[in-house]
């Protein structure tokens, strides 16, 4: 396996989010979109922080950012579950979206 890989997230309403894994994940209502974001670090390494993409109120929410690959598994009845990878090893990290609105940033879109 290959190192992740980066692109544009390009939503037909307008949406343009930079620096995306192409592992996308809708959940179950078809209202929101979670989105692994990278951002560099010193220019050498890559935090990454999950973003959920809220259609209807077109609004993006922010996750804290963390120095592991987040990989979004399932986001059923609004609980979102992505696998938290460093080196080989995989833990589930579970996100109540409501929670993740209300503790992380909000950010509306035009």
């Amino acid at each position: 396996m290959g190192n992740p890989r980066l692109g544009m997230l390009q939503l037909s309403d307008g949406l343009h989010l930079p620096q995306c894994n192409p592992s996308f994940l809708w959940s179950d209502c078809s209202r929101y979109l979670a989105v692994n974001q990278y951002h560099p670090l010193f220019g050498l390494f890559f935090m990454t922080r999950m973003v959920i993409v809220d259609s209807m109120e077109r609004t993006l929410w922010f996750s804290r950012r963390t120095p592991y690959w987040l990989q979004p598994e399932s986001f059923m009845g609004g609980r979102l579950v992505a696998s938290r990878h460093f080196g080989r090893h995989a833990i589930e990290r579970h996100w109540i979206a409501s929670d993740c609105m209300a503790e992380g940033t909000r950010k509306p879109y035009p």
